[in-house]
């Protein structure tokens, strides 16, 4: 059933595009948002090792993001080879260098993108090469192309194979710059603010069955998730007296408008990325973990933790959780 908060990522019907060429399937969720151009998402999959590989290049401008779910990647990045599996992210800032191609059957990568508008990108490419065939390897037109989306073509370096963990770039599979535990959740920081041009933050949730979410207020903000493992329930209101109610298994995105209230609760173990962290949420964890220690009465200060909310952001409530 199509919901339209909800993306099932291996179903191409949930997609707004979906082609099969040259050994890559590729997927579009979600094309950019808001003035910076956040949360565009797509996925690319290779049938094979043979199949088309993407050649080292950089950008001038945008990030990106991987999240690899199946076979083996192999990566350069800043002149050193790696090979990334299933949880392994990869996270590309301007001037990085860095190419990817698969070495195993079946390779799925899914994409993150900001303030790169890479579905008009693709959108350009398709346009050329299914209206007007051979043009698109025309130099003159490739060149133009990469000056508009501030590509760099490099020449391969000489990369020797490292162990991903030393790659700054790279973080592997259960990895996180800082960790937090409340009951009932594990939050890890995989992509922090400075990372992401002071946009947002990446975090991963690693939470129990039972555990319930809120989030009652009218905001401007997007929300935007992908659940990796488990299965939630969510609600989201639509008008003051109704709301759409669905679940959200493993590969699937969860993006929720502005301005709309909504709640989820954790039906069996889970791990979910909010993938438009709004909340300054490392600097808040610093200051609870503060607060904790050193003046605890404090957290009994309702009108001081509203306003401590409201310094960093934060408009959650977890209003429960049952062992």
């Amino acid at each position: 059933m199509k919901i339209p908060y909800r993306v099932r990522m291996t179903e191409p019907e949930d997609c707004i595009a979906y082609t099969h060429n040259k050994g890559i399937k590729h997927y579009d969720f979600f094309h950019p948002v808001s003035p910076v151009q956040k949360n565009e998402m797509d996925c690319m999959e290779f049938d094979s090792p043979s199949s088309e590989d993407i050649g080292y290049h950089e950008h001038t401008y945008g990030c990106e993001t991987f999240f690899v779910t199946k076979g083996t990647l192999e990566c350069c990045v800043l002149g050193e080879r790696v090979l990334l599996g299933p949880g392994d992210i990869l996270h590309i800032q301007p001037y990085m260098g860095h190419s990817f191609k698969p070495a195993s059957e079946n390779v799925r990568m899914n994409i993150m993108f900001q303030s790169m508008d890479m579905a008009n990108s693709t959108g350009r490419r398709f346009r050329v090469q299914r209206n007007f065939p051979g043009r698109w390897e025309d130099p003159s037109l490739q060149k133009k192309l990469l000056e508009i989306y501030g590509s760099l073509p490099r020449s391969f370096p000489e990369a020797p194979y490292v162990d991903p963990k030393t790659v700054p770039a790279v973080r592997v599979k259960d990895s996180a710059l800082k960790i937090h535990k409340r009951e009932g959740i594990t939050m890890k920081l995989k992509i922090a603010r400075w990372e992401m041009h002071g946009v947002k933050e990446v975090w991963e949730a690693i939470m129990e069955p039972g555990l319930k979410v809120e989030h009652p207020a009218i905001r401007p903000e997007q929300y935007f998730y992908y659940i990796t493992e488990g299965k939630l329930l969510f609600r989201v209101w639509e008008n003051a007296d109704e709301y759409c109610e669905f679940e959200a298994e493993a590969d699937t995105l969860v993006q929720i408008p502005t301005c709309l209230p909504f709640e989820f609760e954790v039906l069996e173990p889970s791990k979910m990325f909010d993938l438009d962290c709004q909340i300054v949420l490392q600097d808040f964890f610093e200051e609870i973990e503060r607060i904790e220690a050193q003046e605890p009465e404090k957290l009994q200060d309702e009108e001081y933790m509203k306003n401590l909310k409201e310094t960093f952001n934060y408009w959650y409530d977890f209003v429960g959780f049952k062992k």
